[in-house]
C-alpha cells in the first residue's frame, strides 16, 4: 500500500479535484515491512500522520509475536511532499485487522483507537483460516448485529514506551468504526456502523471517555471527520447494507451505492441532519469516507479505486 496527496482547488468550481494524486514517498521506512494503510489521522497540532497498516504478517515484538496490525506514524515533509518514518506502536489488544481508526489525543503522547472485529483476522486472510478456531471467531462476527464487543482503545507514551489499554467508561458498540476529535482536542465522536449511530465522548483530565450523547442515522455508516472551522460532522455512508455485505463477502465486483452526510451543530448543543447525498455507485462503488469541497463532494472507497467528485445537493431535509 502507498499513502497519496490529492490538491484540491478551490477556485475552480468545474474541477474541484487539482492534477493528479501524488505519491508519498517514505523515508526511513523499515526495509521489508509490508505497508497496508487503514485509517489515519493527519495533526495540524505536531504535524504527524498516524496510520493504520495490517501487515497480516507475525511482525510484533517479543510480548506479541502475533500482532499483525500497526500504528505507524510519520512526520510530514514539504517541499517536496513526503513523509519520514518516526516509529510503529502495536499491541495484544490490535489483533490482525480488529483496529480500525485513530486520531491523535490532547497531544502527541495520546491516542484513541476505535476496533471493529471482534476476533483477528487469519494471517491467511479471512477466506483461509488456519484452524476450527479461527474459522469459528470469523462466523461470530455476524454476531455483532444482536450484540455489543468491539471497544475503544486508549494508548500513552511514557518515556520511550508505548502501553494500550481499553478505554475507561467508553463502553461497548456492535461495530466502531471511524473516529474524530475536535479542535479542543477534549471531544472525540465515534461511529457504530451497524448500529445506524455516531457517539459524542468528552475526554476527561486522566483520559476515560464520558459518553455525552448519540445520535442517530438514516443509513449506516463509516467514517467520521470534524470539520475544523464549522464544527460540522461528515460522514460516509453505506445506504444499501446487504450489497455492501455481498460485496465484502462474495461479490467483490458489486455495486454498492454510498454517500454522504452532514451534521451541523456543536459539542455543546448537538447536532441535525442538514445534508443527505446519496451516490447509486457506478462511479465509485461502496463509500467508506466522504468530504465536502465548495460545490461538491469527494466521496473515497476501501475497495474501489479513484475519488467520485459529485455536485451537492443542498436540500434541507424535511
Amino acid at each position: 500500500g502507498e499513502v497519496y496527496a490529492v490538491t484540491l482547488n478551490p477556485e475552480n468550481a468545474d474541477a474541484p479535484l487539482g492534477g493528479t494524486p501524488r505519491l508519498l514517498p517514505r523515508e526511513g521506512w523499515p526495509e521489508g515491512k509490508p505497508f497496508q494503510p487503514h485509517g489515519m489521522f493527519y495533526s495540524n497540532a505536531t504535524n504527524r500522520l498516524l496510520v493504520l497498516s495490517h501487515t497480516f504478517q507475525p511482525l510484533g515484538p517479543p510480548e506479541c509475536p502475533e500482532c499483525g496490525s500497526f500504528v505507524e506514524i510519520f512526520e510530514v515533509l514539504r517541499e517536496p511532499l513526503r513523509l519520514k518514518y518516526i516509529e510503529s506502536i502495536t499491541s495484544e489488544l490490535f489483533g490482525t485487522c480488529v483496529i480500525n481508526d485513530v486520531v491523535e489525543g490532547r497531544n502527541a503522547d495520546e491516542m484513541f483507537i476505535t476496533t471493529w472485529l471482534w476476533y483477528p483476522k487469519p494471517m491467511n486472510g479471512s477466506k483461509n483460516p488456519m484452524s476450527i478456531k479461527t474459522f469459528l471467531q470469523q462466523k461470530a462476527s455476524l454476531l455483532a448485529l444482536f450484540t455489543k464487543q468491539t471497544h475503544l482503545i486508549r494508548c500513552l507514551r511514557s518515556s520511550d514506551s508505548w502501553s494500550c489499554s481499553i478505554a475507561r467508561d467508553a463502553g461497548y458498540a456492535h461495530q466502531f468504526n471511524g473516529i474524530a476529535i475536535n479542535t479542543k482536542r477534549d471531544t472525540i465522536f465515534t461511529v457504530d456502523s451497524v448500529a445506524r449511530k455516531f457517539y459524542q465522548y468528552t475526554i476527561t483530565p486522566k483520559g476515560a471517555l464520558v459518553k455525552q450523547r448519540e445520535i442517530e442515522t438514516p443509513h449506516m455508516i463509516d467514517n467520521i471527520d470534524y470539520v475544523h472551522g464549522t464544527g460540522d460532522l461528515v460522514l460516509g455512508s453505506i445506504p444499501v447494507g446487504y450489497k455492501a455485505l455481498s460485496k465484502l463477502e462474495r461479490d467483490p465486483h458489486a455495486i454498492v451505492p454510498g454517500g454522504y452526510l452532514r451534521f451541523e451543530g456543536s459539542e455543546e448543543k448537538g447536532y441535525t441532519l442538514a445534508e443527505d447525498l446519496v451516490h447509486d455507485g457506478t462511479a465509485l462503488s461502496m463509500i467508506s469516507m466522504a468530504q465536502g469541497w465548495g460545490d461538491y463532494v469527494l466521496l473515497g472507497s476501501p475497495n474501489s479505486h479513484g475519488i467520485a467528485t459529485c455536485k451537492r445537493r443542498r436540500a434541507t431535509p424535511s
